[in-house]
């Protein structure tokens, strides 16, 4: 693809329509050919080009949901697929998808759900009823010297892997739904790891997205980034973010790195 997406269930699409994902908002809005792999991180598409299932793209779009955004792991350019002949067999592949299904067993929860009327876990607001949170205040990410160092240089490091194999490198964080909704959530102020992390990666040249400001936009037009009950983002958030990372990627496009 022009554009590999490595995340985790945002870009998988929980709580999403197939055509509300990212990538398929990419593809279809901005003609762009897009990818995703996710829950994933940087050594499964290491893993994926090493075996050689993929190829380069020409640009690797990395996305993190905040909370995970301080364990994202060091990139081992060696790392290989393990068994690549029977994971990648159809009808094991066939076979796996529908123990998984049954395993998830995700239709039988519906129905029972419904039939008992039951909530889903999570922390109600004691402000806004309607609205649920994953972690409430313990959402909070730290933003030490320590940990913002150590966050930088694994994702300039990630930048320098993609540069090494011709692609370009960009970053999309995603909020935790609790800094978007701080005041909701029991927060004294919006936590602040996002956008100083985007200051420091702009001061190293690597492009991203201040996801922070751009939903923060989003809510104050009165509209909703993330889903009442459910901590993953929606698909007005999901346009939002689509806009603003067609406009780097764009770039990216029309200016491939020289060999």
């Amino acid at each position: 693809p022009d554009i590999l997406i490595i995340g985790d269930s945002s870009i998988a699409g929980t709580s999403l329509s197939q055509d509300e994902t990212l990538a398929s908002v990419m593809t279809q809005k901005y003609g762009l050919s897009v990818y995703s792999i996710a829950p994933a991180n940087i050594n499964t598409f290491i893993e994926l080009k090493n075996s050689g299932i993929l190829e380069s793209p020409r640009v690797v779009v990395m996305s993190r949901i905040e909370r995970r955004i301080p364990y994202m792991p060091a990139y081992n350019e060696h790392a290989h697929l393990s068994f690549s002949d029977l994971r990648l067999n159809p009808f094991l592949q066939s076979l796996a998808v529908q123990i998984d299904k049954v395993r998830r067993g995700n239709l039988l929860f519906y129905l029972r759900s419904r039939a008992n009327q039951t909530r889903g876990d999570g922390i109600q607001s004691t402000v806004d009823n309607r609205m649920f949170f994953m972690e409430g205040p313990e959402a909070v990410v730290d933003t030490t010297e320590i940990t913002m160092n150590r966050i930088v240089e694994r994702l300039v490091n990630y930048d320098s892997y993609c540069q090494s194999i011709g692609s370009r490198f960009v970053f999309l964080p995603v909020p935790n739904k609790e800094t978007i909704f701080w005041d909701l959530a029991g927060i004294e102020t919006q936590p602040l790891l996002i956008r100083k992390l985007i200051s420091r990666l702009e001061a190293r040249g690597i492009p991203s997205i201040d996801t922070v400001e751009l939903f923060d936009q989003v809510r104050d037009r009165g509209l909703m980034p993330y889903h009442y009950d459910d901590s993953h983002w929606s698909g007005i958030a999901v346009g939002a973010a689509a806009e603003e990372l067609a406009k780097i990627v764009n770039i990216a496009l029309e200016n491939p790195q020289e060999e």
